[in-house]
C-alpha cells in the first residue's frame, strides 16, 4: 500500500510538472501572438497613414497644377522655394507689359506619387489648352495646346504640404499632336 501511495505521489508530481510546462508554453505563445499582433497593427497604421498622405499629395498636386496654369502657384511654395522663385523673377524682370494667354481647359492624364525619405516626388502628365490673348486668337481655329510634364517635390512645412521644387517641361506641342491625329 505504501508503494502504491509513493507511485501515485510520483505520478501526481509528474502530472503537475507536465501541466505546468504546458501552461507555461501556452502563456509564452500567447505573449508572442500579442506582440506580433501589436507589431502588425502598428505596421497597418503606418501603411494607412502613408496611403492617406499619398492621397493628400495627389489631391494637392491636382490643385497645384490647376492653380499653376491660372497664375496661383506661388501660394503652394515652401518658404525656401518661394524665395528662390522670387529672386529668379526679380533678376529676369522686364519693364515691358506682357499679354498672357489664359487656360481654357485642363486634362490631367496621370499623377504618380513616390515617397522619399522626407518628401514626395510627384510626376504629372497633363494637357492644357490656352485661350489666346484676351480670349482671342490671331487666326480663327488656333487653339494652343500643350502636353506638359511636371516633376514636383512636396515637403511638409509647418504641418502643411508645400512645393519645394517644380520642373515644368513641355513634352510635345499641341499643333504636332493635332497634325498627327488628323493625318
Amino acid at each position: 500500500m505504501e508503494n502504491r501511495m509513493k507511485l501515485v505521489n510520483i505520478l501526481l508530481i509528474v502530472l503537475v510538472v507536465a501541466l505546468a510546462l504546458v501552461l507555461f508554453n501556452l502563456f509564452a505563445a500567447n505573449q508572442d501572438l500579442k506582440r506580433k499582433n501589436t507589431d502588425l497593427s502598428k505596421d497597418i497604421q503606418k501603411v494607412e497613414a502613408t496611403k492617406d498622405q499619398e492621397k493628400e499629395v495627389f489631391t494637392q498636386t491636382e490643385r497645384f497644377i490647376t492653380d499653376s496654369l491660372q497664375g496661383g502657384a506661388i501660394d503652394y511654395f515652401s518658404t525656401r522655394y518661394r524665395k528662390e522663385v522670387e529672386q529668379t523673377l526679380s533678376e529676369n524682370e522686364s519693364s515691358e507689359d506682357v499679354d498672357v494667354s489664359e487656360m481654357k481647359e485642363l486634362e490631367i492624364y496621370n499623377i504618380s506619387v513616390r515617397q522619399q525619405e522626407d518628401s514626395y516626388k510627384v510626376y504629372a502628365l497633363y494637357k492644357a489648352t490656352l485661350t489666346g490673348i484676351d480670349d482671342e486668337f490671331v487666326n480663327p481655329g488656333d487653339q494652343p495646346l500643350l502636353i506638359l510634364m511636371s516633376t514636383i517635390t512636396w515637403i511638409n512645412e509647418d504641418g502643411e504640404l508645400k512645393v519645394d521644387a517644380h520642373d515644368l517641361e513641355p513634352l510635345v506641342s499641341g499643333e504636332q499632336v493635332i497634325l498627327e491625329i488628323s493625318s
